[in-house]
């Protein structure tokens, strides 16, 4: 037979609030479903959100990281259009050169 908690239960469990596990459920998160009026999560579907997202093969990156290397791809390819009209043999050295004088 299949086990169901509560809000309350699944909060418990987890060390969160109650609204912060409604979020969850609201957000798609956590599966959930309606028994009457109350809330029920089954014991499976909160195991499998409970799981670690990733392998440990590859650290994950957080959005600043990643928005940091676009923004430096982005001017790097600023630098190496500027350097092709200057420069007819270009090569990454001298873009890389001119973008740490200019401070970037």
């Amino acid at each position: 037979m299949v086990e169901f908690l509560n809000i309350g239960e699944v909060a418990k469990l987890l060390g969160l609030h109650e609204i912060t596990i409604r979020r969850c459920i609201k957000r798609g998160d956590l599966k959930a479903v309606r028994v009457g009026r109350g809330v029920r999560v089954r014991k499976e579907d909160l195991e499998d959100f409970i799981k670690p997202i990733t392998s440990g093969k590859e650290p994950r990156h957080s959005v600043r990281d990643m928005e940091r290397v676009l923004k430096a791809s982005y001017k790097i390819d600023q630098l190496r259009e500027s350097l092709k009209t200057r420069v007819k043999d270009w090569d990454s050295t001298a873009i890389i050169r001119e973008w740490r004088d200019r401070g970037y």
